[in-house]
């Protein structure tokens, strides 16, 4: 019998509203960088880039651990962006006039 392979989900992206919104509720509660990222399950090395603003998304997962962790609105610090829909390629032909 075969074994079939689960897929694994795509992560859904949420976008950081406020950066600076992070650091002061961390700061606020006495966490390091360090020790959020360990209570949140990240580097503290990506929860600076969050507040700094060099990044700007992370996983839903993640988002979660943060809010829950310093006391925030999920809603009220991060967004689902929207999606970015792909123009449709339409088939091109190829030029067969030759250039001299």
């Amino acid at each position: 019998m075969r074994r079939t392979r689960s897929r694994k989900r795509k992560a859904t992206w949420m976008r950081l509203r406020n950066p600076d919104a992070i650091k002061r509720r961390r700061k606020r509660m006495r966490y390091t960088q360090r020790d959020l990222g360990a209570l949140v399950g990240c580097s503290h090395t990506m929860i600076g880039l969050l507040e700094t603003g060099k990044i700007k998304t992370c996983t839903h997962k993640l988002a979660e651990r943060i809010c829950n962790r310093l006391d925030m609105d999920l809603d009220d610090t991060f967004e689902v962006p929207q999606a970015v829909s792909m123009p449709k390629m339409s088939s091109v032909q190829p030029n067969t006039t030759a250039t001299a």
